[in-house]
């Protein structure tokens, strides 16, 4: 399917969506309109049966009348709850749409950043406004979000767990019914976003403390003696004992009470999150991954347990449901005045909490991982014409075939072919200004990440070794450390040749554009030149764009450099770039060329 096709595509869903919105909503309107009715031809005919027949026919005129607005009201807000999910799945596909389409502006904001000093994230666009993880991002947690986030900027890949999150992501990608819902759920139950941390932290508090059993006990038995007295005061076997009793049970109720008060309070505040919760582990817990082990070995945690998450989380909201009662001051006083009804909820909670810390956080963990699994198989399900990329650990290889940037829009896009082996494993590129030396590096990078996340990549073909990824791209002076450009480029490079001295039996792959820029022609050429050479002597492969035509000349005595350019052609005084890397160094320079375009001076006559 290609890109008009698949567009044309997410649009016929989203109108599909609409249309049937647009017709649950009148139906809606009928219902609002019949309950009126209900209520306003049941109102007269009760008046009439009072006035015209009797009181009894009258209550059985109300008792009818609140049975059948019952039933139509029960059945309005069965409809109303399939409009929701109509709305929310709506909602979703929009975003689908402007994820395919690049729409930037209709993205939600992105929820993770990263260390500026990370060998490769903010080089490569991993992070931030416009970037891969806020493309892909589609997860309904900050955790799921952070899950992603965490794969896309692996710096020591493995591929075992490579391999293995890549069969889960073919498998999800054939999977999108359950990938939609798993993201259409959460947001039935609540548009919050969900906080998992803050859920985990306070089932972890609280189950360190003490369950207020004796007091249960002592009030529970003064309960039932208020009770024994009152009777036998009312019978005249006794004098008002019972006063005294419920003085006492009142004192130890209230002083022991207020511990109770808070856990309440902030259970309650959780009470939305838990059914939130409720939505997408039961779902998860029912889902049968038949045939797909990947899947089934992760979501194994929900089920192979003595509490199961239907069962506990049903528990917990029943429970919050029964404590949300005695908000009522009305009602707290008739729940608790013959029986102590808060010390047993509570000891009841905290004994859901305790059985809550002991397994939710390992099944938030399963949720947080088919979340962010999901996010790498919807990219994978949107761009069908990318590929899975081969992983290669018997040698020193990158090997793609017409690669491009999942980040430029599809009708603009130009892709390459390139490679590196053993005996070509550093690349000199030179071209021209806005050739695209700097926006092939990150194409490469990009797509690294990609397959060491697991995901498809934007090519035909796609083979790389384990590779440690090690950029030297967007350098900045930093105000607050006192650096100057320069200065934060040369720390960039040192850290790059640590990396590359590292003991690990994965190589360096690194991405250096514009190498010593900050600085003056030669004494930027002197160093180029000796950082070069010695980057080629270690275990290291990479790709070093250059404005330095000089830098050329290092391929006759590195016996594995490698040049390659971008050109332009210039027609009409106008450039035109085509994109294309070619063999061999570049010929031309397009610097005055563009000042003079512009209308700067070039000469200084």
């Amino acid at each position: 399917m290609n890109h008009n096709q698949k567009a044309k595509q997410l649009e016929r869903h989203l109108e599909r969506i609409q249309t049937r919105i647009k017709a649950l909503e009148k139906r809606s309107n009928q219902y609002a309109f019949l309950r009126l009715s209900i209520a306003g031809v049941g109102l007269l005919l009760i008046i009439a049966a009072l006035y015209f027949s009797s009181e009894w026919l009258s209550f059985a005129a109300l008792f009818v009348l609140i049975v059948i607005f019952g039933i139509a009201g029960w059945l309005h807000g069965r409809l109303k709850k399939t409009i929701r999910y109509f709305l929310v799945w709506k909602e979703f596909k929009q975003d689908q749409l402007n994820r395919f389409r690049l729409n930037w502006a209709s993205l939600p904001p992105s929820k993770a950043a990263t260390d500026i000093s990370h060998p490769f994230a903010n080089d490569l666009h991993i992070t931030g406004n416009y970037s891969i993880h806020r493309l892909l991002d589609i997860c309904q947690t900050r955790e799921g979000s952070q899950q992603l986030l965490e794969w896309l900027t692996i710096t020591h890949p493995q591929k075992g767990a490579i391999i293995y999150r890549q069969d889960c992501i073919k498998a999800l990608q054939k999977r999108s019914i359950f990938r939609n819902k798993l993201n259409v759920l959460p947001g039935l139950a609540s548009e919050h976003i969900f906080d998992g941390q803050s859920l985990a932290e306070w089932l972890n508090k609280e189950a360190q403390k003490k369950a207020p059993i004796l007091p249960s006990i002592i009030l529970t038995s003064l309960a039932l003696i208020n009770i024994i007295l009152l009777v036998f005061y009312l019978a005249g076997w006794l004098p008002p004992l019972v006063s005294l009793s419920f003085i006492l049970y009142i004192s130890i109720f209230i002083g022991a009470g207020r511990p109770l008060r808070s856990l309440f309070d902030k259970a309650l505040t959780f009470h939305e999150q838990i059914e939130k919760l409720r939505h997408i582990l039961t779902y998860l817990q029912r889902f049968r991954f038949r045939n797909d082990l990947c899947l089934q070995n992760i979501t194994d945690a929900l089920r192979n347990q003595k509490w199961q998450p239907s069962k506990l989380i049903q528990h917990i909201n029943l429970n919050l449901t029964a404590i949300g009662f005695r908000m009522n001051p009305v009602m707290l006083i008739l729940l608790n005045i013959v029986f102590p009804y808060d010390y047993w909820m509570a000891w009841h909670l905290q004994y859901l909490i305790r059985a809550g810390d002991a397994n939710i956080p390992s099944w938030l963990s399963v949720w947080y991982q088919i979340e962010a699994l999901s996010a790498l198989a919807g990219f994978a399900d949107l761009n069908q014409q990318y590929t899975f990329p081969t992983l290669d650990e018997g040698s020193l290889v990158l090997k793609c075939r017409k690669m491009g940037h999942p980040l430029i829009d599809k009708e603009q896009k130009v892709t390459n072919d390139f490679h590196v082996t053993e005996t070509t494993k550093l690349a000199m590129i030179t071209g021209s200004n806005m050739s695209g030396k700097s926006t092939f590096l990150r194409t490469i990078g990009v797509n690294m990440a990609l397959t060491y996340a697991g995901t498809a990549v934007d090519a035909a073909y796609f083979e790389v070794s384990l590779f440690r990824l090690f950029t030297c791209i967007n350098i900045s002076d930093s105000l607050k450390d006192g650096l100057s450009y320069f200065y934060a480029e040369v720390k960039r490079l040192r850290l790059l040749l640590e990396a590359a001295d590292e003991n690990d039996s994965r190589p360096l792959f690194f991405l250096i554009d514009e190498i010593y820029k900050g600085t003056n022609n030669r004494e930027r050429l002197l160093g180029s030149r000796a950082y070069i050479k010695a980057l080629s002597q270690k275990k290291a492969a990479g790709i070093i764009s250059t404005h330095d035509l000089e830098l050329v000349e290092l391929a006759e005595s590195i016996n594995h450099l490698i040049n390659y350019h971008f050109e332009e052609t210039v027609l009409d005084d106008e450039l035109y770039f085509d994109y294309l890397i070619k063999k061999g160094p570049s010929q031309s320079t397009n610097a005055l060329a563009i000042m003079r375009k512009e209308g700067l001076p070039t000469t200084n006559r």
